[in-house]
C-alpha cells in the first residue's frame, strides 16, 4: 500500500444468495487512496497591498475529503526571507490573518499559506504523505502621493437587526495633506440598485505633515441592505486625488416571520 505504480484503489466486491431461492445479488465498489491528507488555501485574500496599512486574508484547512480541520496551526509566509506567522483554524476550518505592511519595499510580494511539511523518502518508488499548500502574488497599489484608505473587510454572513461597526484605516502623506486643514471621508451603502445609508468623518489635519490612523462608523444592518450590499469610503485629496475602497456584504434576513397557531 505505500510503494507507487499500483491503481490505488480499494475495491471491494460483495455477492449476497437468498435462502430458499438461491438467487444471487452482486456488488461493487471502490475507495480512492490519496497520498495528500491536507489541503490548505487562500479563501479571501486582498490582491493588493497599500503600504502602512495591514493586508488581510483569510485561509482554509480540509482534509482530503474535503471536510474543514479546526484547532490547527498554520503558516504563513512572506517572500523568501523566511518572515513567518502562525493562525490557529475556527471550527469551520478557517483563519483569518493581518500583515503590517509598513516595511515592504517591492512592488509585489510573494504570500504562501501552508500547513505541514510531508516526509521526504529516498526510495523513488514509495509513497509519502503530501500537503498541498497555496502560493499568490500580491501587487503594490498605486497612490500619486502615497496616500491610501482601506475598509476592514468582513468575510462572514452578516444577521439582521444589528448595529455593525466598519473599521476604515488610512494614511495620509504630507503630499497628500498639503495645506488642508481638515479631511472628510465619505461613505456610501449601495443595495437594491440604489444607495440606502450615506455619511462622513471629518479628520483634523496639520498642513503638511502625515496622518495615519483609523476610524469606525456605525451601519445599521436590516431588510434595506439584505441579500448583499457593497460599501464605498472616499476621499478628495487636496490636490484632487480620489482615494477610495470598497468591500462587499452578504445578509441574511427573514424579512416576514411565521407564526404557529392552533
Amino acid at each position: 500500500m505505500r510503494r507507487a505504480g499500483y491503481e490505488m484503489k480499494i475495491i471491494a466486491s460483495a455477492k449476497i444468495t437468498e435462502d430458499g431461492t438461491g438467487v444471487e445479488l452482486t456488488g461493487e465498489g471502490s475507495s480512492e487512496i490519496k497520498s495528500t491528507l491536507a489541503i490548505v488555501s487562500f479563501r479571501h485574500l486582498d490582491s493588493h497591498y497599500k503600504k502602512g496599512i495591514p493586508l488581510y486574508g483569510q485561509v482554509f484547512l480540509e482534509d482530503a475529503a474535503g471536510n474543514p480541520m479546526s484547532n490547527e496551526t498554520v503558516g504563513v509566509y512572506l517572500g523568501d526571507d523566511g518572515t513567518n506567522f502562525t493562525y490557529t483554524t475556527g471550527q469551520d476550518g478557517t483563519a483569518e490573518f493581518s500583515i503590517d505592511t509598513s516595511s515592504f519595499q517591492l512592488s509585489s510580494v510573494r504570500i504562501k499559506a501552508s500547513y505541514k511539511t510531508g516526509d521526504y523518502c529516498s526510495g523513488h518508488r514509495w509513497l509519502t504523505a503530501s500537503y498541498e499548500e497555496d502560493t499568490r502574488t500580491v501587487n503594490h497599489f498605486y497612490s500619486r502621493s502615497k496616500s491610501f484608505l482601506k475598509i476592514q473587510p468582513i468575510h462572514r454572513t452578516l444577521e439582521c437587526q444589528i448595529v455593525k461597526k466598519f473599521n476604515v484605516h488610512y494614511i495620509l502623506t504630507p503630499e497628500g495633506v498639503g495645506e488642508a486643514r481638515n479631511a472628510v471621508f465619505h461613505y456610501l451603502v449601495m443595495a437594491k440598485g440604489g444607495i440606502v445609508e450615506n455619511g462622513k468623518h471629518t479628520l483634523a489635519l496639520i498642513p503638511n505633515q502625515e496622518a495615519q490612523g483609523n476610524f469606525l462608523f456605525d451601519l445599521p444592518v436590516g431588510t434595506n441592505v439584505s441579500p448583499s450590499a457593497k460599501i464605498l469610503v472616499y476621499l478628495v485629496l487636496e490636490s484632487g486625488e480620489v482615494i477610495a475602497d470598497s468591500i462587499a456584504l452578504v445578509v441574511h434576513c427573514f424579512e416576514n416571520k411565521l407564526g404557529w397557531s392552533r
